[in-house]
């Protein structure tokens, strides 16, 4: 009898906090979180999650990817997106503040939404060819293109 009230109250205390990240066409990032307590509460919380989830997609909204690339551009701007910070593991791998981002693994890359579709497929240890456009250091070379090979990690 104790070992079924302890199971009942477990299940009516329970708490629940489903969270999911997405990203916008033009980079920015919404979080949809709902938490409950309780049977009831978990449902709920599980409810208003998933039409938080679907309301985003449906105005063009992506799920985060879970591996990271280790770059940010100003999405909104025109194609191709000017690269403003690279971080690791894109550092590591030779790209650069400035570079255009043309493609990744073939897919032209127009606004944040591409970045995680073409990601949303990866997983962490994975490589991406990524093109780039760079200015080269003379200026009577112009803008060379350059495929980078990156491995990517976990989010």
């Amino acid at each position: 009898m104790v070992k079924i009230i302890g199971m009942l109250l477990m299940l009516f205390l329970a708490g629940c906090a489903p969270s999911t990240m997405l990203v916008g066409p033009r980079g920015s990032v919404q979080r949809c979180s709902a938490y409950g307590w309780g049977w009831g509460g978990i449902a709920m919380a599980q409810l208003i999650h998933s039409s938080c989830v679907s309301d985003l997609k449906r105005i063009g909204y992506w799920e985060m990817p879970s591996v990271w690339l280790g770059i940010y551009a100003r999405w909104g701007e025109e194609y191709p997106f000017r690269l403003t910070q690279v971080r690791d593991p894109a550092e590591s791998a030779g790209i650069k503040v400035g570079d255009l981002l043309i493609s990744i693994d073939g897919m032209a890359i127009r606004d944040a939404v591409d970045l995680a579709k073409v990601l949303s497929s990866k997983n962490p240890g994975d490589s991406v060819s990524v093109l780039i456009e760079r200015e080269d250091s003379d200026p009577k070379f112009g803008r060379r293109r350059l495929t980078i090979m990156v491995n990517l990690i976990a989010r």
